[in-house]
């Protein structure tokens, strides 16, 4: 990032959550904002293989936000997204620079250009570049004062339109040149702003939203009666978080969009009518091969399939085939979100039921041949409800800042974020993502299912009447599988798994040689398991080494953790989750630090009757 020749240096993945449009971040006590970012146009990223299937997903993804946003708030000054904006989504790759001597990222530029003197309050509010040019921030310009300028890095914010308005307050008579602070009160809300020149006493901001567009002051975002605005801090994370989404990037079928649906029902087993061979049957990199061959043939000819069949390049049974396999996706279609395709492909493709991930090693199969660890595993296995662990050296994913939640963070169920898109221009006709495809490696945790299940039919999660009681492994994936993504069963196998993965990643630095840092998460509540990856630009090969070394080690105490909290008894009895039991830093949480609670493990509050880890598993 560049300003004023003054360079500053982010690693790829982390400017995903701190340097895209908008966002802020602190150098030297001073708070500056990203006004742009360069494409790139010098080749050092990782080509994205699919290309297609990432564009659908972050617009599903974007769609849903901000519409979601619209209709919270009624804010008809907005135009929804449609269907037909996918169109104008543009997928940007960050320039990457390998010599921060030779090209710059983006711009970026101190925000906001407001600032006061620590000793006489004189307050410099700069609004041309010219006078900004010539501002010395370690001198009062005040001949009689010594003192030095610090910024006022606060901004006001609208919870009702979502809003972010700068603070620069003037005389009506004499403008902005003649002002003084005056603090008398530890509280910013009540500090005054005097015109030494005239007297006037002018208020710091104005305390009501009239949800006018600041672009276009005709224009009305919202027509709902004024509302109080919000006094915030401008700090890095604080007034525009990016919102950051992580996919892993699966092989481009140039002329077939339905590669998710195709893959989902070879492993659920929706195309079995096509085969004879138990073999194939069972062989979900087979079906999706044979599959993905008959449409790729079919193609060419679909216009004028008979004409294909008369000059013999296809066979007559051909489009009654491709006509079946159509009809099987579209009901496919029918039971399955968007999302839940994209979560179930990206777990399938990682756990190499696709041929994708040859060199994955599960720990099962592991301590067959090293038995020192099979007893201390099947403990663990006990104890924890894990059935399998595996280790994935090769791990392609794309993680892509798709917008930003605007103004104050909130854990309140009823409060819905101000999500916006990453706009091109003003006129907000065109869009963008930025997204950073990796290699990396990780290990994914398949919790127990039918120990799952039983653990949301004793919290009432599900009905157990509705349940065989004695069921196997195969039904309890069919449960999970089928869960309402809207659910309250859903909600609670997603915080289940998210505290699990962070009670992992805390602990990981003193196992994988990996800081806190340079971890990432994937949850898969619709597989029960989840996945931490590096997110470190040298692969040290952390993980490959505790999967082989450490991997009990890793577990040790672990319940420990949980049990516990500085801030109990009141962490627990408020949410579960704090700075110093479970949260993470943002960009390694993907789900800025909700959908956390430690009482999932224990069972103590109104929340959960029955902790996972307190089940009875006889």
């Amino acid at each position: 990032m560049n300003y004023m020749d003054n360079k500053i240096s982010f690693s790829a993945y982390s400017a995903l959550f701190n340097n895209v449009d908008n966002c802020i971040f602190t150098r030297n006590k001073v708070s500056n904002q990203v006004k742009w970012i360069n494409k790139d146009d010098n080749d050092l990223n990782i080509k994205i293989k699919n290309e297609k299937r990432l564009k659908r997903i972050l617009f599903n993804e974007i769609k849903s936000l901000y519409n979601n946003r619209i209709n919270r708030y009624n804010l008809e000054g907005f135009s929804r997204i449609n269907d037909e904006k996918i169109k104008d989504l543009e997928i940007n790759k960050f320039f990457l620079v390998e010599d921060k001597f030779k090209g710059t990222s983006g711009q970026y530029s101190v925000f906001p250009r407001t600032f006061y003197c620590d000793k006489c309050g004189d307050l410099r509010v700069f609004s041309n570049t010219d006078e900004w040019k010539h501002f010395d921030v370690k001198n009062c310009r005040n001949k009689n004062c010594n003192g030095k300028y610090k910024q006022f890095n606060y901004v006001t914010f609208c919870p009702h339109c979502g809003q972010i308005k700068n603070i620069y307050p003037k005389c009506e008579t004499h403008g902005t040149k003649y002002l003084k602070l005056i603090k008398n009160t530890e509280n910013q809300k009540y500090w005054k702003v005097k015109c030494t020149k005239c007297g006037e006493f002018i208020d710091l901001y104005y305390s009501f939203c009239n949800h006018k567009d600041i672009y276009n002051l005709n224009h009305s975002i919202s027509n709902e009666k004024s509302s109080k605005v919000m006094l915030l801090p401008v700090m890095q994370n604080s007034i525009f978080r990016s919102v950051v989404k992580t996919i892993v990037d699966v092989q481009n079928l140039e002329w077939e969009d339905n590669v998710d649906s195709i893959m989902l029902g070879s492993y659920l087993g929706k195309f079995n009518y096509l085969f004879s061979s138990n073999d194939d049957v069972n062989n979900p990199e087979r079906i999706l091969e044979y599959i993905t061959t008959v449409l790729k043939t079919f193609e060419p000819h679909k216009e004028n399939p008979q004409k294909a069949i008369d000059l013999g390049i296809i066979g007559p049974n051909l489009p009654q085939i491709v006509s079946n396999i159509e009809n099987t996706i579209t009901e496919i279609k029918k039971n399955y979100f968007d999302e839940e395709f994209t979560e179930l492909t990206d777990y399938l493709i990682l756990k190499n039921y696709f041929g994708d991930n040859k060199g994955n090693k599960k720990f099962t199969e592991y301590i067959e041949i090293h038995d020192s660890f099979k007893r201390e595993f099947e403990k663990l296995k006990n104890i924890l409800k894990i059935s399998e662990i595996t280790y994935i050296p090769d791990i392609h994913l794309i993680s892509s800042s798709i917008g930003t939640n605007r103004g104050v963070s909130t854990l309140e169920d009823n409060y819905l974020n101000h999500f916006e898109p990453h706009w091109k221009s003003k006129d907000k006709d065109i869009f963008k993502v930025y997204s950073y495809p990796f290699e990396t490696e990780g290990i994914i945790f398949d919790l127990n299912k039918v120990e799952v299940v039983k653990w949301l039919i004793k919290n009432k999660f599900l009905n157990g009447d509705e349940f065989n009681q004695f069921m196997d492994e195969d039904e309890a994936k069919n449960i999970i599988m089928n869960l309402d993504k809207d659910g309250e069963a859903y909600s609670h196998l997603k915080i289940l798994l998210h505290t699990f993965s962070h009670i992992m990643i805390r602990r990981s630095s003193l196992y994988t040689g990996l800081d806190v840092d340079s971890c990432g998460e994937l949850l898969f509540p619709k597989s029960a398991a989840f996945l931490i990856y590096s997110t470190s630009n040298i692969n040290i090969g952390g993980f490959s080494f505790v999967f082989e070394n450490s991997m009990i080690d890793w577990f040790q105490d672990v319940q420990l953790d949980i049990k516990d909290c500085i801030f109990d008894p009141s962490c627990l009895d408020d949410n579960g989750a704090c700075f110093s039991c479970l949260y993470l830093p943002e960009f390694v949480c993907g789900f800025f630090n909700g959908f956390l609670d430690r009482d999932v493990f224990l069972g103590k509050t109104d929340r959960y009757c029955v902790g996972f880890w307190s089940i009875d598993i006889n």
